[in-house]
C-alpha cells in the first residue's frame, strides 16, 4: 500500500514538475525558434475599397498571431500588384510605412493604389492628337505649306484635328482597375515575410 501512494506521489510530482517547467521552456524556444512570417502567423482579410482623389484605398485588417512584434519598413519592403501577365499596370500601390503589427493584436491597414492619369486606352491617342497639333502649326515667318517637308508617320487617324480625343470617364477607369487587380503582395526578404493581400471586391 505504500509503495502505491509512493508512486502516486512522484506521478503528481513528475506532472506539478512539468507543469511548471514546460511554459517557460516553450517561451525560450518561440525566442530562439520564432514560426515563420506566412499565413499561420499573419492572417490577412479585405474589408473594403473607396474612390479617394486619384486613388482607390483598399482596407485590410491583419492579425498578428504571433507573440512578438513586425514591423516592415519602406527600404527593405515590396509592394507588387497582381495582375495577369501581359495588362498594363491598373495603378501604383503603396502603404503609409513603417507599418508596425504589435503581437497578438488585430488591426486595420490601407493601401493606396494610385490610379495612372490617362487611362491606358486613351495613351496614344492623346499622343496622336498631341503631335498633328504640333505639326499644324507652321514656324514663324512660314507659311503652313513652307513649314515641314515631307510628313512624319503617323498611326492611324483618330478622327478631325478639332475634335477632342475621346477618354473614358471616371467610373469607367474605376471599374477597369478593380477587374484587373487581383491583389497585392508584400514581401521582405530579409525577415522572411510574403503576404497576400488577396482580392475581395
Amino acid at each position: 500500500m505504500e509503495r502505491r501512494v509512493g508512486r502516486l506521489r512522484l506521478a503528481w510530482l513528475a506532472v506539478a514538475i512539468l507543469a511548471v517547467t514546460v511554459p517557460p521552456a516553450l517561451l525560450i524556444w518561440n525566442a530562439v525558434r520564432p514560426m515563420p512570417w506566412d499565413g499561420r502567423t499573419l492572417r490577412v482579410r479585405f474589408e473594403s475599397v473607396r474612390y479617394e482623389t486619384a486613388a482607390l484605398v483598399f482596407t485590410y485588417s491583419v492579425e498578428n498571431r504571433a507573440w512578438r512584434k513586425l514591423r516592415l519598413t519602406p527600404d527593405h519592403t515590396e509592394i507588387r500588384l497582381l495582375q495577369d501577365a501581359g495588362q498594363p499596370p491598373a495603378g501604383f500601390p503603396n502603404f503609409s510605412m513603417p507599418l508596425d503589427f504589435e503581437g497578438h493584436s488585430l488591426q486595420r491597414v490601407e493601401l493606396r493604389m494610385e490610379l495612372p492619369a490617362t487611362p491606358p486606352g486613351s495613351r496614344q491617342q492623346l499622343s496622336d492628337e498631341n503631335t498633328r497639333r504640333v505639326l499644324g502649326q507652321a514656324a514663324p515667318g512660314l507659311s503652313a505649306e513652307q513649314g515641314f517637308g515631307s510628313p512624319l508617320p503617323m498611326s492611324a487617324p483618330v478622327g478631325s484635328a478639332a475634335e477632342p480625343p475621346q477618354v473614358p470617364d471616371l467610373n469607367r477607369q474605376i471599374e477597369d482597375a478593380l477587374r484587373d487587380v487581383n491583389g497585392f503582395e508584400l514581401i521582405d526578404p530579409a525577415k522572411g515575410v510574403r503576404l497576400l493581400f488577396p482580392r475581395g471586391w
